[in-house]
């Protein structure tokens, strides 16, 4: 295959993967087993079996890297529970399916290291998303404003609002999950691009994170996930910038603070507030790790998987709880225990100190890695990045600890742009 299909090929492939994710962007109906529900990721799914099946036949040879051995063992496991979940309680074919196929996106990472690794590819990339970030940014963020009542949703939002959203509309509208997958990676990616820069020539950059945040703000208003991101970029803007203060950095430093502190002190308030008055979603996290812990006791070693049981089923309140409030994707390590047993968890403490192995042995753009890595760090207790709303950013973690610590020079330190370097590294 000769490079100018290769450049075509990879192209095509960050185009077909960005609708998949953004569903086309959300602006054209779409299959209800494609498009319903905030964590409805099987187009992305599929595109990305798709995606890798063609890299597979194409090469002879598919070369491991760091984290091959680590995604082949997720598989078994997860193939493990899955099985012992259908033996144990008779699912059916579909549910497993459905609840399965989130797991394909893992697959990417074997393309993604091969074509990312070089320098033209990857900024190539970084920028596609950049750009993609800032047109589902904007359209959120227009629906939330634009938002009086479900007459006025212009975006293809099947079962994606909460009831009380419609019936209360004076809280405002909150959409969940649609910016937690990529945008959980990409947000300290556009961030430390705009730091190395020193926030100078990287327009781009500096519009796709205030794209991103407002989404966070405004449209996600995760309260967790906000001050992740925020105390990250701190993170890394202290370390790439220590031993080199001067005036300038100084006052953006201050004025960065004051921003972040009125962004996220109410925030931080009332998430003390849910805490110390036991209520809100605290309430129910509290709750749910004590019902998947009773869970987990009764399933040990392969857990219960994530299939989701049907609301008419006697499995339901097993899994959801008596009220059916209890879900695993939001107390973080506590639903790996409960989906994929012992083996699961070992599987994932191993992989996050596979991951704190591999920043320490990084000797160029060790900032990012720092960011990437404290933000899945800080969201084992609430967000596991095993759920099928982030297994994008578990890739994407992946994909750039590894990238970062292979690169000699640094693969930020001079990225370019146009077509002619992308031939070159081949």
């Amino acid at each position: 295959m000769d490079k100018k299909t290769k450049k075509s090929i990879f192209l095509m492939s960050i185009f077909i993967l960005i609708c998949a994710e953004n569903k086309l962007f959300f602006l054209i109906p779409l299959p209800y087993i494609f498009a319903s529900g905030t964590s409805n990721n099987t187009l992305l799914s599929l595109a990305a079996l798709l995606i890798s099946s063609v890299f597979f036949l194409e090469r002879k040879r598919i070369a491991l890297g760091y984290w091959g051995k680590t995604i082949i063992a997720m598989y078994v496991i997860v193939i493990g529970s899955f099985f012992h979940a259908y033996l144990r309680f008779g699912y059916r074919a579909t549910q497993i399916i459905w609840s399965f196929t989130p797991f394909f996106l893992f697959l990417l990472y074997f393309p993604g290291k091969e074509l990312l690794k070089k320098r033209g590819y990857l900024d190539i990339f970084i920028r596609c998303l950049e750009i993609n970030s800032i047109i589902m940014s904007l359209l959120f963020t227009i629906q939330v404003f634009y938002y009086k009542g479900s007459d006025t949703i212009f975006l293809k939002l099947q079962d994606m609002i909460r009831y009380q959203y419609i019936y209360t509309q004076d809280i405002g509208l909150r959409i969940y999950n649609v910016f937690d997958g990529t945008t959980r990676v990409l947000i300290l990616v556009a961030a430390y691009r705009s730091i190395r820069k020193g926030f100078k020539g990287c327009i781009l950059d500096i519009v796709s994170f205030l794209a991103m945040l407002s989404a966070i703000i405004f449209v996600d208003r995760s309260r967790y996930y906000l001050m992740i991101v925020l105390l990250c970029c701190f993170i890394m803007y202290v370390k790439y910038n220590r031993g080199k203060v001067n005036r300038d950095r100084a006052i953006l430093a201050i004025c960065a603070t004051i921003v972040g502190l009125v962004l996220i002190g109410g925030r931080l308030l009332s998430v003390i507030e849910s805490i110390t008055e036991n209520t809100g979603s605290w309430y129910a996290r509290a709750e749910g790790y004590l019902h998947f812990l009773g869970v987990f006791l009764k399933h040990p070693i392969l857990g219960i998987s994530p299939i989701e049981p049907e609301a008419t089923s006697h499995l339901y309140q097993f899994v959801r709880g008596d009220a059916g409030i209890y879900f695993q994707d939001d107390i973080g390590m506590m639903g790996i225990v409960a989906n994929f047993g012992l083996l699961g968890m070992l599987w994932f403490l191993n992989t996050i100190w596979k991951a704190i192995r591999l920043y320490m042995r990084t000797k160029k753009d060790k900032v990012l890695s720092l960011g990437i890595l404290v933000a899945l760090l800080l969201a084992i207790p609430l967000n596991s990045y095993l759920d099928r709303t982030r297994i994008t950013s578990f890739v994407l973690t992946m994909l750039l600890l590894e990238i970062n610590q292979q690169a000699v020079d640094g693969a930020w330190k001079k990225e370019v742009a146009d077509s002619r370097s992308m031939d070159r590294t081949e």
